[in-house]
């Protein structure tokens, strides 16, 4: 049985190193990533914006707070080591959640009206707020570390005896979600991405049956063969998008905003995706090497854009006071973020313009890129 085993063993490997990019590819990909990863973020510290108001009947936020107390918030991420806390005054409570919904801030914290004075004889009578996106799980790490540091200064300062001296309130219009239904977002973005795979195969399999030297006693070129081709995979991404929303529905899953919303935002990623499949397919020399080019791509979406963990904010430069993050160049990111938003936030779709043009701006580059690049790749087989 050995003696039968060896000869294919030996073929085998012989195969391997005579297709050397495929078997790069294989051996580099992971530990590229770890190297990669490591590089942009091995020592990068977590910023987490956090804001704090202490109002009055008026609505009207108060200064008063003790520079203790401040000095206590701004070391607390020291015990973090990769974290660091940015902590700012907020005008109202009102204004602390608009921010909390647009994604500007982590956390607010609402202290009781004359908590600090002289009157109220050391003892507050209502509990301080952490208010947040309950949906979110960044929000309940960093609260769990503010909610124990609260508690225990203020019975250090003697201001209290209850334990439950810090609570965690839901942002208004958002009720504590399922570990299920903070990932669903996330996991109907993994559908838009799996399409990478769909048109890249597709176009391959083609090209290696002979199709391309068929068109050639044909009028159609190369254009209209992509756009046909991406015509069936947009139809195809759009219902495995559809069957990923029916399945969390069905097991569970409600949605806080218009699932109308969510579909302007899924169509323009399923064309990103659609590019990319095309650029693996023009890059490939065979199906083999086309898949592993593929999940390349599909792995920077995933590890890059916060699907899988969160990422350090890696601030690139400013337009019109709007950070613009690295991350921010993946469609993954801009489509995460909205669904987030449309499905656990209940926002609107006139609060999301700046997700809507960076997803839009990215699907027509990646899949224009796309289309032009199959184009050139596939000259030669017009001899």
């Amino acid at each position: 049985m050995i003696q039968r085993i060896l000869p294919v063993l030996k073929k085998n490997i012989i195969q391997q190193w005579r297709d050397l990019p495929v078997l790069l590819l294989t051996l580099l990909t992971t530990p590229l990533f770890v190297l990669v990863y490591w590089l942009m973020f091995g020592h990068a510290v977590f910023t987490y914006h956090i804001q704090y108001t202490l109002e009055h009947k008026d609505g009207q936020s108060s200064s008063s707070i003790p520079d203790t107390l401040l000095n206590k918030l701004q070391t607390a991420s020291t015990t973090w080591n990769t974290a660091s806390f940015e902590i700012n005054q907020a005008v109202n409570q009102q204004v602390m959640e608009s921010q909390i919904r647009q994604g500007n801030i982590t956390l607010g914290i609402v202290f009781p009206e004359n908590m600090f004075n002289s009157s109220s004889q050391n003892k507050i009578s209502e509990p301080v707020l952490l208010l947040g996106d309950v949906s979110d799980p960044v929000f309940h790490m960093v609260s769990a570390g503010i909610q124990q540091m609260l508690t225990g200064f203020l019975l250090e300062q003697a201001l209290g005896t209850s334990m439950n001296l810090v609570q965690i309130q839901p942002i208004m219009g958002v009720s504590l979600r399922s570990s299920f239904e903070m990932y669903v977002p996330g996991l109907l973005v993994f559908s838009v991405i799996m399409l990478i795979f769909s048109a890249a195969m597709t176009l391959m399999r083609e090209r290696e049956r002979g199709l391309l030297e068929r068109l050639r006693l044909t009028r159609v070129s190369m254009i209209e063969l992509a756009l046909g081709m991406s015509i069936v995979q947009l139809g195809l991404g759009t219902l495995s998008s559809a069957m990923a929303f029916i399945t969390a529905y069905i097991l569970g899953f409600e949605s806080t905003g218009s699932l109308l919303s969510a579909w302007f935002f899924v169509i323009p990623a399923l064309l990103s995706s659609i590019g990319l499949g095309i650029i693996a397919a023009s890059f490939s020399r065979n199906m083999l090497e086309c898949f592993l080019v593929s999940s390349v791509l599909m792995f920077v979406l995933m590890l890059f854009s916060g699907l899988v963990f969160p990422v350090p904010d890696m601030v690139l430069f400013k337009l019109q006071s709007h950070d613009i993050l690295l991350v921010d160049f993946l469609p993954t990111t801009h489509l995460r973020q909205a669904l987030h938003k449309i499905l656990n936030l209940g926002m609107p779709l006139e609060s999301l313009y700046p997700e809507m043009i960076g997803l839009l701006l990215l699907s027509i580059f990646l899949f224009g890129a796309g289309i032009l690049i199959f184009k050139k790749h596939s000259q030669e087989f017009h001899g």
